[in-house]
């Protein structure tokens, strides 16, 4: 289900999102100011990455599985594009590493917790 989750993102698949997320799940991840809230909320945060960082692609490097709990590792490219945390675009690749913790209830994620490099995004970019 993760990975479905994680493919559909890379190939703009919002069907994806309903399939594998409960409808009131909530989304933690660094560059929100707020938690993102159910399909709509990882969709928004999906077309947002993919504005800011055109060619967005997560490589999945591993996932692991315990109880109701998935842990993906993984690697994302992209070409800044637009403005990310004051910088504007660069036209720079970059690439970061993240984690993510994926909670489910059934057959559906209900929580997502999400840490990614965002200090080595920042020094990719020249705004350090």
């Amino acid at each position: 289900m993760v990975r479905r989750l994680i493919e559909g993102a890379n190939n703009g698949d919002t069907d994806a999102a309903r399939e594998v997320l409960a409808p009131d799940s909530v989304l933690h991840h660094p560059m929100l100011q707020e938690p993102g809230r159910g399909p709509e909320g990882f969709e928004q945060l999906t077309n947002w990455l993919n504005t800011v960082f055109s060619g967005f692609h997560t490589r999945i490097e591993f996932l692991l599985a315990e109880d109701d709990k998935v842990v993906s590792r993984w690697t994302v490219n992209g070409t800044h594009s637009g403005e990310f945390m004051g910088v504007p675009p660069t036209g720079r690749t970059v690439s970061y590493t993240g984690i993510a913790c994926y909670r489910f209830a059934g057959d559906k994620v209900v929580e997502a917790t999400v840490q990614e490099d965002v200090m080595g995004i920042m020094q990719q970019l020249g705004a350090f």
